[in-house]
């Protein structure tokens, strides 16, 4: 009986403080959620636009996939060309009769399909070019959170010619700032 006291005053006791200071400590941590892009974040909407500008990032380096990382963009060089794009309803763009399942189009001509789970490229239209993908090419999928991989086989032809064919792969593989 006393060594079982004895044991119980020197080792239990610490060993149940010790126990509970653990999960106090761990309970107190910050929970960091990595981030989940959802159609409703990123899938442009008739109305929105775009700004796109050339830039040279050869000199930047991209680093290893992983949580938390930091992308320094500061050694790129920007360049003098730039454009933007203007979304709108189909209906308000020449060629739309080419492409009546698209859901949203470009003042360019470029025609696209929305869904909750991709955004994908259904064709581009100009008086005597036009480009049809018989099998759209999907540009991003949603829900987009990290390691979130995809891959998406496409097809095209130009004004009627053969099927040229392509592949999309994409690879969260990392977020940060």
């Amino acid at each position: 009986t006393t060594f079982i006291k004895h044991l119980n005053t020197y080792y239990m006791k610490p060993l149940r403080y010790s126990i509970m200071g653990l999960l106090c400590a761990i309970l107190t941590f910050p929970v960091c959620a990595q981030p989940v892009l959802n159609a409703a974040d990123i899938m442009p909407q008739a109305g929105d636009s775009a700004a796109y500008t050339d830039a040279d990032i050869t000199s930047i380096g991209l680093g290893g996939p992983g949580p938390n990382q930091v992308w320094d963009y500061s050694s790129g060089t920007i360049g003098t060309a730039s454009s933007a794009v203007q979304y709108q309803l189909p209906s308000m763009t020449p060629g739309n009769a080419v492409f009546p399942q698209a859901d949203l189009a470009d003042e360019t001509g470029t025609f696209y399909e929305v869904t909750p789970q991709s955004f994908s490229h259904l064709g581009d239209y100009l008086p005597g070019d036009t480009v049809i993908f018989t099998d759209p090419q999907t540009f991003f999928v949603t829900p987009l959170t990290y390691n979130t991989m995809f891959s998406d086989s496409f097809s095209f032809s130009y004004n009627s010619g053969p099927s040229q064919p392509g592949r999309v792969k994409g690879n969260a593989d990392g977020y940060g700032t």
